[in-house]
């Protein structure tokens, strides 16, 4: 619903809303990120880019408007007012428009920097690519050498500054989904806030927004500069282009398209060495699924389930610098304390499940989450103060009694045999169902999850909300075949 506008000027300066000061109906009206936008020259622009200009002073500095005359500017840009938009529109002092990577200038101008990823569906960190964009943390006015810039906000901890016509110069902080290092630096996932500017001497700074809220300057954007060069395209070069992209978008990432749990007459009994050579087979003549991060090719798992008739068996194996470490003292929450194993089973008769194996005080355990269940055992509910909503209710959450787990580590990795009772899951040989299968990645220092990789499923960059992290939403899974 929209309601009426109505802007307040004290012009008496009394320090009370008197009516004749009152403008009623006043245009302009905010958006998911933001109520709009106001210049250093205290003009003010709405999130939907209506202009009122600062009009003059009161005899001790009130600032005055006419809240009766618009402005809606000749260059102005699309405007997305989801809660999934890059948010906040911006005017620099000299008219030009931008959000941060849309822009419209003054002389004609317009475009849009790519931004190729949403908030939860990016690959690590890569120079020059926008990581889950979700505000403008403000502008810097005319930066020698370059102009105005803008300081855009990400999801994941970075921040990144681009031109107000649309050049990309830096980003400052850390991904999360990185190898991150525990320093000022690192602000964690959904440092929503902060702010930008330019003190008198010229000197950059920034609020990091977050509960840290901790200021730093920002050193060296004096060392950029722009430069114009005169480019001749031709339609065959765009043409080529074009082809080159595209070909290099339908390229797969090599991941099976569904998962098949063999049939085998014996199970492992052992994990393979951690440092397993890639070329090697974890298990002979059984197919297996590898996945690699996105832009981090040096971050990947892959695994092999089989079954003998009655028993689940899986194997992992998984590059991490910092292997088999959690933070969390509890099963319940192995899921948000680092490392961990994870197979998610949408199960006939059943409903979904999860199955989650970590090490949790000084034991590897295998934890099970039952969404829905005739008999509850130990039902809990995962659930944030400030959005009630998106709680997440599990009828069953136990440990596994009747599973083992046996763990190898090495330097630069670890492996990990489950094994489990078919009937323990719900499930049966000859059997088609939907199913995710991952594995969570600790920080450096094994105290919180850093990253969620798994099959299928590339919208799992989320490791800072603990009832979206603990969901079993089937929508996403892929095909799993349980073979006879």
């Amino acid at each position: 619903m929209t309601l009426p506008g109505e802007a307040w000027c004290d012009r008496n300066e009394n320090g009370k809303v008197d009516q004749e000061e009152i403008t009623a109906n006043v245009v302009g009206k905010a958006v998911y990120w933001s109520c709009g936008w106001t210049r250093p020259d205290l003009t003010i622009m709405t999130a939907d880019e209506w202009v009122y200009a600062c009009i003059g002073f009161t005899k001790n500095g009130v600032p005055l408007y006419d809240f009766s005359k618009p402005v809606q500017p000749a260059n102005r840009i699309p405007i997305d007012d989801s809660s999934s938009s890059r948010g906040t529109v911006i005017m620099d002092l000299a008219g030009n428009i931008t959000d941060g990577i849309t822009f419209a200038t003054t002389d004609g101008r317009k475009g849009s920097y790519p931004n190729l990823y949403g908030q939860h569906d990016a690959p690590a960190s890569q120079r020059g690519v926008l990581i889950a964009i979700f505000r403008a943390n403000g502008i810097l006015e005319d930066l020698p050498g370059v102009g105005s810039v803008v300081a855009l906000g990400g999801d994941r901890g970075e921040w990144f500054f681009l031109t107000t016509d649309g050049l990309y110069l830096t980003s400052i902080c850390q991904d999360s989904k990185g190898d991150v290092t525990l320093d000022d630096t690192f602000i964690g996932q959904e440092s929503f806030g902060g702010f930008v500017w330019r003190d008198p001497k010229g000197r950059t700074f920034v609020q990091l927004g977050g509960p840290s809220f901790r200021i730093m300057e920002v050193l060296g954007l004096d060392t950029c500069r722009k430069t114009t060069v005169k480019l001749t395209i031709t339609q065959e070069q765009i043409d080529e282009g074009a082809r080159i992209a595209a070909a290099k978008h339908h390229v797969g990432n090599g991941e099976p398209t569904s998962l098949t749990i063999a049939r085998v007459a014996k199970l492992p009994d052992a994990p393979p060495a951690a440092g397993l050579a890639a070329t090697q087979p974890l298990l002979a003549d059984v197919p297996e699924m590898r996945v690699v991060a996105a832009g981090n090719p040096a971050r990947w798992w892959r695994s092999v389930f089989v079954h003998d008739g009655t028993t689940l068996g899986i194997l992992w194996q998984v590059a991490d610098d910092s292997p088999w470490k959690n933070g969390e003292g509890h099963y319940t929450h192995a899921f948000i304390g680092g490392d961990a194993v994870d197979v998610k089973l949408d199960v006939p008769g059943r409903g979904p499940i999860r199955l989650l194996v970590a090490p949790v005080g000084g034991k590897n355990v295998a934890a099970y989450w039952q969404q829905k269940a005739a008999q509850k055992d130990n039902p809990l509910t995962y659930q944030v103060n400030n959005n009630p909503s998106n709680a997440r209710t599990f009828d069953v959450v136990r440990l596994l009694p009747n599973a083992k787990v046996t763990v190898n580590t090495e330097q630069t990795g670890y492996s990990v045999l489950l094994t489990v009772p078919l009937a323990d899951l719900g499930l049966t040989p000859a059997s088609t169902l939907k199913g995710l299968a991952g594995v969570i990645f600790s920080n450096p220092a094994g105290t919180n999850r850093l990253e969620r990789l798994y099959w299928n499923d590339k919208q799992t960059d989320l490791v800072s909300d603990v009832p979206s992290e603990a969901g079993l939403d089937t929508t996403r899974w892929g095909a799993v075949t349980v073979q006879p």
